[in-house]
């Protein structure tokens, strides 16, 4: 999964298409109620979203890494273009 945000822009919150794949199945409903979750909250309150997830640090979802997006970092941009938005 990739957080996204922009001011002005909002949230953009990106998964993989088989996301349900990779989680393992004890986990699955837990996940959908959390990407439910994120997308309902992404038209509330985005920065107080984003800011949760940027520190998630327990469960099955953990933040890897958060911060500025550099020039190295659009090269992966060609990955997330894979994914699909909430």
């Amino acid at each position: 999964m990739f957080a996204l945000f922009g001011r002005g822009c909002g949230v953009r919150i990106l998964v993989h298409p088989q996301w349900k794949s990779v989680v393992e199945v004890r986990d699955l409903a837990y996940m959908q109620e959390l990407l439910d979750d994120f997308r309902q909250r992404c038209g509330e309150d985005p920065e107080a979203l984003f800011a949760q997830l940027s520190t998630l640090a327990v469960g099955p979802l953990v933040t890897r890494n958060a911060g500025v997006l550099t020039e190295a970092d659009f090269q992966l941009s060609c990955f997330w273009e894979q994914f699909i938005e909430l």
